[in-house]
Order: C-alpha cells, then sequence, then structure tokens
C-alpha cells in the first residue's frame, strides 16, 4: 500500500499525486479515500488519472555510524574528544553522513543532563562542526541543550561546511527522562545535498506518527535514528 501524500492547492480543488511503482503483472489499482472527523460532509473526487513516468535514478548515500560506550572520562568533553577520536579512525573516506548516538556530552562521565547541558550552537556543535568541514561530510550527534531553564535532549546537524544546519528535540521521552528534560513539540526535517533528511532518536521509533508526520510535511526522506548509548 502506498500513500499519496504530496498536494497541491489548485483553485478550489486540492491535487493529490502520488509516484509508485508499479507490481510485476498488476492489472487494476485499488483507491481508498479516508477522511478524518472534522473533514467536510461532503466531498467530491474527479479527474483521476494514471501517467508513466520514467524511473527515478540510483541515489546512492554512504552512511557511517559510530557505537561507543566511554568509561569514567569525567566531562563533556573528554567523552565527546573520545567519539571524535573513534571517528577519525574508523569512518571511511566519502562519507555522506556519520551519525554519532544519543547523549554523546553525558555517557561515560558520571554526570546528570542539566550538569552536562549547553546551547546550540555550543562547543559541542562547534567540535561535531570542524569534523564535518574536515571530512567534508554532514555529521549527526545527540547532546543535551540548554536553553535558559530548560533542558531539552537534542540532535544536532552540521553540514558539509561545518555549519548547524538544524537541531531536533526529541519529543517522546521515556519515564527516566521525563524526571529531567522538557519533550521537544516539532518535527523539523533538512534538506542535504543528498535528499530530505529526518531524525529520530531512540524511544521516538515506537511511535508511528514520527514517520507519517515528516512524509506528509516534506514528501518522505531519510531519517538518522540515535539508538541508546
Amino acid at each position: 500500500m502506498d500513500y499519496a501524500y504530496r498536494g497541491t492547492r489548485e483553485g478550489e480543488w486540492n491535487r493529490v499525486t502520488l509516484q509508485a511503482q508499479a507490481p510485476k503483472d498488476a492489472a487494476a489499482v485499488a483507491i481508498q479515500l479516508f477522511f478524518g472527523p472534522r473533514a467536510a460532509r461532503h466531498r467530491l473526487v474527479d479527474d483521476i488519472s494514471f501517467e508513466r513516468v520514467a524511473t527515478p535514478a540510483p541515489r546512492q548515500v554512504t552512511i557511517a555510524s559510530v557505537n561507543l560506550h566511554p568509561q569514567g572520562t569525567g566531562s563533556r568533553e573528554k567523552s565527546v574528544e573520545l567519539f571524535m577520536e573513534t571517528a577519525e579512525r574508523v569512518v571511511p573516506a566519502n562519507v555522506d553522513l556519520v551519525v554519532l548516538p544519543e547523549g554523546i556530552t553525558v555517557v561515560g562521565t558520571g554526570k546528570h543532563y542539566a550538569d552536562v547541558a549547553e546551547p546550540v550552537p555550543g562547543p559541542t556543535s562547534k567540535r561535531l562542526g570542524e569534523f564535518a568541514r574536515k571530512h567534508k561530510t554532514y555529521v549527526v550527534g545527540g547532546l543535551y541543550e540548554r536553553e535558559g531553564q530548560v533542558v531539552y535532549n537534542t540532535a544536532v546537524l552540521l553540514d558539509r561546511a561545518g555549519n548547524l544546519a538544524g537541531k531536533y528535540r526529541k519529543v517522546y521521552l521515556p519515564r527516566e527522562e521525563m524526571e529531567q528534560l522538557a519533550p521537544g513539540n516539532d518535527y523539523p526535517v533538512f534538506q542535504t545535498d543528498f535528499g530530505t533528511l529526518g531524525i529520530m532518536t531512540c524511544y521516538d521509533v515506537a511511535y508511528a506518527d514520527r514517520l507519517a508526520s515528516r512524509c506528509r510535511r516534506r514528501g518522505g526522506g531519510r531519517h538518522a535514528n540515535l539508538g541508546r548509548r
């Protein structure tokens, strides 16, 4: 089943389109329309048509992830540096995206989230940006962001030039985080030179509305998942 998520307004009509690969030997198409409780009582559907389109060109993206659990570092800076040293050693050349885990600023420090929280942009995003610029790659990494008295579990995205391209604040917090962190309230997606990128962090993957929201808003994309430390 495919969902038609691309829509444009044309006068009084909404045009909805979908490009999908037809199954082998398919001879018919079933179209289903669902209207939510807030939809108007009467809807008109007209001008349903099909058009053969060329197969999209392949889009190859190389992604590397770093799985590391530092021990006894005692500081945010030392933990982050261990991740950077590991990435320097193991990430191959010509990678499009490097994904670091959730909470790289707290793991191994023995500290609480608030103890290592920092602004964004800040020292950790700057360090990730240095790596991104050196290797001409996008980088995603999880840290703890402080905004005033509030702390978020935040993933930052750095572009190939090392600039902060965006951030995502984890929306779905498990019980152990609820007492110390505030949830995010937005589902941003980011434009890269290889496609649209969305971020889900750990517990987020248990909620299907995350993926559906991204597809509806920007027409799908790739999703970097920052797993548990």
